[in-house]
Parts: structure tokens; C-alpha cells; sequence
């Protein structure tokens, strides 16, 4: 088998044509590639502490301040994307650490973790402003029902209580309960039921925790939710015979898989409320009992839908071989035995079996990758999201043709 460098410049047209031919048999691949669900997404915060990475970075302003705050940096990004934001972050890194430092290594089930909380902090709200959201509970009316700090009326419960909820979920979960006698009630009070966009309603919880005098001990803390036991519950409360995830379950309501969830928990709490009346009369309609949630299963239910972009990454086959010659992989790196041979031939290498695999090792072999190229006058290669995307999915599509 010839090697790459070896082959004039019209080399890279050949490789790329019999490269092509890996494409015929792709049709039986599915577009997308699953990574599996976190069971607790803050199992990466102790990796993060662990690893050193705390001492440089912060996590919305807590932490170091010699790098990025990855709260603000890696915010709403895939796997992918979060990789190709340290890859390229990489050098720079390297030349700050001192001597007696070096690059953090991770196992697999460490990145899993890491990359797992990473992804969760898209999850967390931003502060709310009270002065704002004692202003959005006069002009939605709330007081007309519910009384807080001596004021309003006592129709429904008093909102004196709210400083016990420490989650926007464990109330949204009440919400979603009671939701539809709250609209009854407000339709005979002849009240337009409030609906809230953009930060209203992160900045109506921040005031209501503010005001609030209920003292207490006891908190209804929710955990951040668990994917893992999300997914069980989405089949058990029967929202397959309304919604679909990939071929599953029915089109009565939105799809899922083509729905943004990657927002925080209280903007999936909006959606919630904002949809909630429509969603119950659908229901009723077609005979389907409404499902109610209780201790922390609705945590659970929107943790597993937060966490669907994050399981199923696609990508385009052509698109990422074209980088792989393009961002000079192929002068090192074979793939079914058309490249290099200064490394391994990824195809045949279990480090690229999925995504988190394929993390791991590009980040590990980092600083001897760059070591390298340096000698052979080349420079490290950066990736956008889409671009590492790409490369992922060709790379691990080809292995999964190589196994068949």
C-alpha cells in the first residue's frame, strides 16, 4: 500500500476518489451517531476540580482567572464543539502551564463526565432581576389571585411559600399540576391567562424568592435530573402517543429530535406554561390521560430532552473526508489504509469506536500531535463546530464500515 507522502500533488484527487467509494456502502449507516446518556450530569464538576482545570478556568465567575470562563465560552455547543473550542485553545494552554505542569489526561469515563457538565451549563439560568420582575407580577396579574408579602387576594395558594423552591422546576412541576383549574378559574375571573417571553419569568422568580418572608429549613431542592431515568419516564407517561424522537411515537404534537430543548430550565419551564392548555385540550380530545409528575421526575423528563441534541450527533460523510485531507490528518493518519503511516490507521483503532472516544484521544495526543507537526513544519490544525462535527462523523463512520 503506498503511503500518502509519497504520492505526487494529483495524489490527493486519487486518495479522494477511492476514499469515495467507502460512500457507496453508506447507506446503511444511519445519519445520526448516539453517545450515551449521562446518569448524573454533575459527575464532570469533580473532574473539573480534579483535572486542575479550576485553578485557570471559572464556571460563571467561580473558579480561576488566568482563562476563559467556560460558562460564558462553551455554552451550547455539542461534543464536537466543545472539543474543537480546547483544541484550539490547546497551544496557547500548553505555553502557560509551567514546567512542572502538564496537560490534564482523561480516561474515557472522565471526558464522558467532563463533557456531560460542560453541556449542562446551558441549563442554568442567568440571575434575574427582582426590580424587573416585580413589575412582570403586577402587569400578569398574579396578584389577582395569589397573595405575597400581605398583598393580593387568597383564590390560590399563597406565594409566601416560594423561597422553598430552590429549582424553577419543582414549581413549574406545581404549575404544570394545577394548570388547568388555574385557567378555569381565570377564565370565569374573566383574567387573560399571562403568558411570558423573554427573561420575564426568570426575573418574576428572582423577586418572588427576594419578597418572599416564609422562613424554613426545608427546601424543595431538585436535583439537576437524571437523562438516564428522564428517558424511562418519557415512555411511561405516555408521551410517545403524542410526540416523536427519531422514528418513535406519533405526530400529534412537535417532534422532538427537531426541536431546540438545549435552553435553560426556566425557559423550558415557559414552554411548559405557554403550551400547557393547548397540550391538555389535545389530550382530552383524543381520550389521553394528562401524565402528572411528582418528587423529581419532571427534573428527569426535561433533563433527558435537554440532553437529545447531545446523544444524537450527525454529520457530513464527504464534508469531514474533504477536512481530513484538507487540515493534513492524512499526512500522519490512514483510514482504511489510504494516508500515513506515521500513526495509527483510524479505522482500525478502537479510539475512534464514537464521539467521546474520538475526544479523548485527539485531546490526550495533543501536545505530542503538536510536537510533531511542529518538526514537520506544520501547524496545528483549528476547527469550527460544524467543521469538527464533520471530521467526527467521517471518522467514526468509517469505522463502523470497517468492523461490517
Amino acid at each position: 500500500m503506498k503511503n500518502y507522502l509519497a504520492l505526487p500533488p494529483a495524489g490527493i484527487t486519487s486518495l479522494l476518489g477511492v476514499m469515495s467509494c467507502i460512500l457507496i456502502f453508506m447507506s446503511a449507516l444511519s445519519s445520526a451517531q448516539e453517545i450515551e446518556l449521562p446518569n448524573d450530569p454533575l459527575m464532570g464538576q469533580k473532574v473539573f476540580v480534579k483535572k486542575g482545570c479550576i485553578k485557570c478556568h471559572s464556571i460563571f465567575g467561580s473558579g480561576g482567572k488566568v482563562g476563559r470562563d467556560f460558562g460564558k465560552t462553551l455554552v451550547n455547543l455539542g461534543t464536537p464543539g466543545i472539543l474543537a473550542r480546547m483544541w484550539n485553545h490547546s497551544p496557547e494552554m500548553s505555553s502557560l502551564l509551567k514546567k512542572n505542569h502538564k496537560m490534564p489526561v482523561f480516561s474515557e469515563r472522565e471526558m464522558a463526565d467532563f463533557i456531560a457538565f460542560i453541556y449542562f451549563l446551558g441549563y442554568l439560568d442567568e440571575e434575574g432581576a427582582p426590580e424587573k420582575g416585580r413589575k412582570v407580577l403586577k402587569d400578569k396579574k398574579c396578584l389577582a389571585c395569589h397573595k405575597i408579602g400581605g398583598e393580593g387576594k387568597a383564590i390560590g395558594p399563597s406565594l409566601d411559600k416560594i423561597r422553598s423552591y430552590a429549582n424553577p422546576l419543582s414549581l413549574a412541576q406545581r404549575m404544570w399540576r394545577y394548570g388547568a383549574r388555574m385557567s378555569a378559574v381565570m377564565a370565569d375571573m374573566g383574567i387573560q391567562r399571562p403568558e411570558f417571553i423573554g427573561s420575564e419569568i426568570i426575573d418574576l422568580f428572582a423577586y418572588l424568592r427576594e419578597i418572599s418572608e416564609y422562613k424554613t429549613d426545608a427546601f424543595s431542592y431538585l436535583t439537576p435530573g437524571r437523562p438516564t431515568v428522564g428517558e424511562r419516564l418519557f415512555e411511561e407517561k405516555n408521551c410517545f402517543k403524542c410526540h416523536r424522537i427519531g422514528n418513535k411515537g406519533e405526530a400529534l404534537g412537535p417532534d422532538i429530535t427537531r426541536t431546540q430543548l438545549q435552553i435553560s430550565v426556566t425557559q423550558i419551564a415557559t414552554l411548559l406554561w405557554k403550551h400547557g392548555p393547548r397540550v391538555w385540550e389535545e389530550m382530552e380530545k383524543k381520550g389521553i390521560d394528562r401524565p402528572l409528575f411528582d418528587d423529581n421526575e419532571l427534573a428527569d423528563l426535561v433533563a433527558y430532552l435537554y440532553y437529545l441534541k447531545y446523544t444524537r450527533q450527525s454529520g457530513d460523510f464527504i464534508a469531514g473526508q474533504q477536512l481530513f485531507i484538507k487540515k493534513r490528518c492524512v499526512k500522519c493518519h490512514a483510514v482504511r489504509g489510504y494516508g500515513g503511516n506515521f500513526a495509527i490507521d483510524l479505522a482500525k483503532t478502537d479510539g475512534v469506536d464514537n464521539y467521546i472516544k474520538i475526544t479523548t484521544s485527539m485531546w490526550n495526543h495533543n501536545e505530542r500531535m503538536r510536537m510533531l507537526m511542529e518538526k514537520m513544519g506544520l501547524p496545528m490544525p483549528r476547527f469550527n463546530e460544524k467543521e469538527m462535527t464533520d471530521l467526527f462523523f467521517f471518522l467514526v463512520s468509517s469505522r463502523i464500515k470497517y468492523e461490517k
